[in-house]
Order: structure tokens, then sequence, then C-alpha cells
């Protein structure tokens, strides 16, 4: 006894193997295309945030460098301006007092050299009457053409010039300010040059390559240089100006910059590591939940966890059955409920719909042969991707259930997704695929129409048995005008092309009145009864004769909940 009972559970054993050796599966290249890319994003979660952060110093360290110039320039500017309007006051005050609208005495050269001396910048004062320099701090009593004492000064107030030389003979070059009291008589002030210099003689050669400061079209340069000629600058630097038309050039060193990323390039790229560490555990701990649902999900469509779930469909007149439509439904032991749109979406990615396919049609003839009877007449409607139609073995298996629900009297019908069918229609094959359908007594219908890629041209061009309404529309009964015409509209075209419809998802008793009034043919939805499992669905199945059959034999209607009977699955 115990070798039979043996031999027994091997041959169901081998039965079982050799039935899911026929679901197809993804093949090795498929596998392999799922590691490389796992590897090829965790190397993008790697190399992205150095990347980011590299590029991101660089700019940090060129705003860095542009700062710390910008500073620098500021602050020459800001002595510039300091030593120009001390020279300023002196240069007015003495232009304004009397003993420099006198004649040059021995009394105002005293007075003109006390007050260069209590300026720190001045090293003489000049005065101009008709446009000659005829006394001086320096020189005393003098006649000289302000032209040759200081050539290219303009006679006028706030005109600055860098001279050389002038007339006196002085040793070192200096900076000539103007303050007229009049187009003829005036002060000229001669700052020491050594001041300026000293601005911009170069902070930090490491730093800086060069600071040239601007006075009027003049420019004077950290070595002591002072040309016509504006400077030319090869590296970054910025520029500086003043409503006195005092400006500073402050160019960096070609190691500036590099002196910023030194010290910054550990602690960002140590940022930027951390980061994409974060990220490749983030894009690897998906991919290994991802690789664990799909074992999960292979495991529960090999054991046929995933199971068919069974919504009738009745007529709007009188509540007549027309048929059921399998719905996958999935209970994980360890997860709970599993939603179809997060599972069967994953599948479609990871090809294993056409096994969960294969496997909810082997539970449903299962089912039918066992289980539930359903009246002569009936349609049996299942979701499947066009996708499928190329595939021999789905085609085979497909019309082998469909050879099995006819010798119960019973069709089948294939419900083709909108959006799923769009992107298939452009081909020809798939009219000639209706059209073998067809032939084969298989129905077709078009699920979730006008959700959202609806095209009257593919509803001419291929020959559907069924329109289902999408509940959003329905939903709309009573509380939108706007839902309620593109529901009619959908309704009268599917009329005028012969195609039956029926409307999704519907759950009150003013929707099931408002339907009715506009001759749909077909009603689904919670209202009449929510998709249950084969178990509970003779509740839903008046013992009946086939539709046409006597009136001994008529089926009854239905009972019609009084009310809402929940929301739409």
């Amino acid at each position: 006894m115990a070798s039979m009972l043996d031999m027994f559970q091997r041959t169901v054993l081998r039965a079982e193997m050799e039935d899911e050796a026929t679901m197809p599966r993804p093949g090795g290249g498929a596998q392999r295309g799922f590691a490389a890319k796992r590897k090829v994003l965790i190397i993008l979660a790697l190399a992205v945030p150095l990347l980011v952060a590299n590029y991101g110093m660089y700019g940090w360290s060129s705003l860095a460098v542009r700062k710390e110039l910008t500073s620098t320039a500021q602050s020459v500017e800001a002595q510039a301006a300091l030593a120009l309007k001390a020279a300023a006051i002196t240069t007015g005050e003495v232009a304004d007092a009397r003993y420099s609208q006198r004649g040059c005495f021995l009394g105002s050269v005293q007075l003109l050299q006390l007050k260069a001396l209590s300026s720190p910048y001045v090293r003489s004062l000049n005065v101009v009457r008709n446009g000659k320099v005829t006394c001086s701090s320096v020189g005393g009593a003098v006649d000289v053409p302000a032209e040759l004492f200081a050539p290219g000064l303009a006679l006028r107030t706030g005109s600055i010039r860098l001279l050389q030389s002038h007339w006196f003979g002085l040793e070192a070059p200096g900076i000539a300010y103007v303050h007229m009291r009049n187009a003829q008589d005036g002060v000229i002030s001669i700052m020491h040059e050594r001041y300026f210099r000293d601005m911009v003689d170069l902070p930090s050669k490491d730093r800086y390559r060069s600071v040239v400061l601007r006075l009027g079209d003049q420019y004077v340069y950290g070595d002591g240089g002072m040309t016509d000629t504006p400077p030319v600058f090869i590296n970054q630097f910025v520029s500086v100006r003043d409503s006195n038309g005092v400006q500073v050039f402050v160019e960096a060193s070609h190691k500036l910059r590099m002196m910023y990323l030194t010290d910054s390039v550990v602690t960002w790229n140590l940022i930027a590591v951390a980061i994409g560490l974060l990220m490749a555990l983030a894009v690897n701990f998906y991919y290994v939940r991802g690789r664990s649902f799909e074992r999960m999900m292979r495991t529960a469509i090999a054991n046929h966890d995933i199971v068919p779930f069974y919504q009738p469909v009745y007529h709007a007149e009188g509540a007549l059955l027309e048929g059921v439509e399998i719905l996958a439904r999935w209970h994980n032991p360890g997860e709970g409920y599993i939603a179809p749109d997060v599972f069967i979406p994953y599948a479609e990615r990871m090809g294993l719909i056409d096994s969960l396919t294969l496997s909810l049609i082997k539970q449903v003839q299962h089912d039918l042969e066992n289980i539930i009877h359903l009246p002569v007449g009936r349609t049996v409607a299942l979701n499947v991707p066009p996708t499928m139609f190329d595939k021999p073995e789905m085609i085979g298996a497909l019309e082998r259930f469909s050879g099995f629900l006819q010798q119960n009297g019973l069709r089948l019908v294939l419900e083709v997704t909108e959006r799923q069918f769009v992107e298939q229609a452009e081909t020809e094959r798939i009219s000639t695929f209706f059209e073998w359908l067809h032939r084969q007594g298989i129905l077709i219908s078009l699920d979730d129409f006008g959700t959202g890629y609806s095209s009257m041209g593919y509803l001419n061009r291929f020959n559907f048995d069924y329109l289902k309404i999408d509940g959003v529309f329905v939903n709309g009964i009573g509380s939108s005008t706007t839902a309620e015409g593109v529901l009619d509209t959908i309704i009268q075209m599917a009329q005028k092309l012969g195609m039956k419809t029926i409307a999704e998802k519907v759950e009150t008793k003013e929707q099931v009145l408002y339907l009715v009034g506009r001759q749909v043919d077909c009603i689904q939805g919670y209202y009449y009864a929510k998709p249950v499992p084969v178990t509970e669905l003779n509740q839903y199945i008046p013992i009946a004769a086939p539709i046409h059959g006597d009136a001994t034999d008529a089926e009854s209607p239905v009972p019609v909940p009084a009310g809402n009977a929940g929301s739409a699955a």
C-alpha cells in the first residue's frame, strides 16, 4: 500500500512539473539584462555624486576666487578714495583761502608749506592764476604755464593726472589733483605716488598675479610703473569702480583656484562618496527587493496562490446574467492582500504575465469543470495584453480554452485595454488576428474606453464585439454634466457601430436607472455583485436554462440590492 501511494505521489508530482514546464518563463537574456541594468545603476549611483561634487566644487571655487578678488579690489579702492578725498579737501581749502588769492609772498609760501605738511598724502601745493602756476610750496614764486607744469592735466575740479616728473624736477613721480575756483584760477596739489603704489603692491604673489589702480585715464601698477596703457589679464579678474573715476583691477594667480580646490577636495569628495554609497545601497535594495518580489510572485504563480475571482456581468434590462469577468487576486501569507494594480504591471515588466495568464486559465477551467456550472450561452471574459498575440504558445492556450468553453455552451471574451491596444494597433497583424479570433468563436472587448488614448479610427477599423465604458464616466452620473455628456456620446457611438456596451463600476440605483434609460446593454459593478471566489459565485447565478429557452426555462433575474453595496474594485 505504501509503495502504491509513493508511486501515485510521484506520478502527480511529475505531472505537475510537466504542467509547470509548459508555462513560458523569461530567458537567460532577460536575467542577464536585469543584472546588467542593476550594475549600471549602481555605478551611476556612485559616479554621479562624484561628478556633481567635482563640477560643483569647480564652480564654487570660481565663485570663491571672485569673492576674494572683489574683496581685495574693494579694499584698494577704499584706500585710494580716502587718499583722494583727503587731497581734495586740502586742495579745496587752499583754493578758497585768502592767502592763495593774493600775490606770492614769503608768508603765502610758508602757509602753503604748512598746509602741505598737514596732509599725509600731499607733497606740494601750487596756486594757479590765469592758467599759470604762480606760487608753489616747493618753488616759491614762479610763472609757469599749467600745461608745462603738469602736461596733459585738465584745469577742472576733480581732474587727476599721473606725472612722471614736473617743473620743479622732483625726484619721484607724483599724482596731480585739481580744484578750480573758476576757469582760470585754482590750486593743483601733487600727491605722493608711493602711497598709491603701496596700495597696489601685491599683498600675496601666490594668490594674485597683478593689482592695477586706474586714476582717470592712467594706470598705476604694483611694480611702480605708471602708464596710459590698459592692463592685459590672462587669469580670472575683477574690477571695482567708484563715482570719482577710481577703478581697481585684481587678477588671480594661476594657483589661487587650485588653493581653494585643494582645501575642499577631500571634504567635497567624502560627502559625494557618502551620498553615492547611500544611493547605491538604495538602488541595490530596490533591486534586491524587486528580485525578492519576483521570486515570491513566481512561487505564487507556480503554486496557484494568485487565484481567479469572478465578477458577474448582467443585462441592464431585468438583471439577467450575461457572463463573468475573470480578475486575478493575490493574498500572500506574509504580505497580506497585494493589489492587482501592483502585481499585474510588475508581471508585465518582468515577463511573468504569460505564466500568470496560463495559471488563471488552468484554474478557471478546473473551477468550471468541478465547482461551478455557468448557464449555457453565457460569456467568460479574460483580460490579455495584445503582446500575447505574437506568441504561438499563448495563442494555442487561448484556442484550447475557447474550445473547452464552447463544449460547455460558453463563449470566451478577450478584453484588450485601450492603452495596450493603441500601442500595437498600427500593424495589420492585429486586424488579421481579430479575424482569426472571430472564426474561432472568440469575442473581443475593448476595455476602459475613454481614459486617455481614444481613437475613433481604430474603433471603425477593428471589429470589436463589446465596448466597456470606464467607471470614471459612470461616477459622474448625477454630479457632472460633462461626464454625462461624454458618456452619452460613447453609448451612441457604440450603438451606431453595432457594439454591445458594458458599463463598469456601477454602484448606485441612480446610475443603473440612467444607464438603462440610455439603452446600455450590460452592467458590471458592486451594485449587483463584487468580485468573488468561485465558492461564492453560486449565489449570483440563478439556476436557469439558456437565454433563448422555453418560458418554463426562463432565467430569473438576480435579486437587486436595496442600495449601494460598496465601492468598486
